[in-house]
């Protein structure tokens, strides 16, 4: 054994449509309408940051020192000048 943990089973289908049904969907739409009601200048990085921000798979307990966003990358000057 390599110590890891077993790797849970890939769900079918059905199970899938069912998850993004109950779990996903509910979500979007929530960020989605916010999103509408906003008209932010930067639609996509609105979107993501309500996503972090109302994340309800997030770790209950005190904020987080970095603002809940833990394990986001940031970019780098590099990653900047590419994009221009």
């Amino acid at each position: 054994m390599s110590g890891r943990p077993p790797r849970k089973a890939i769900p079918s289908a059905q199970e899938a449509n069912q998850y993004i049904k109950s779990r996903l969907q509910p979500f979007l739409v929530k960020g989605l309408t916010e999103l509408a009601r906003a008209k932010p200048a930067d639609p996509l990085r609105y979107l993501a940051t309500w996503m972090l921000e109302n994340n309800p798979n997030r770790p209950m307990g005190g904020e987080q020192s970095d603002g809940g966003r833990a394990g986001v990358k940031t970019n780098t000057e590099e990653e900047k000048n590419f994009a221009s």
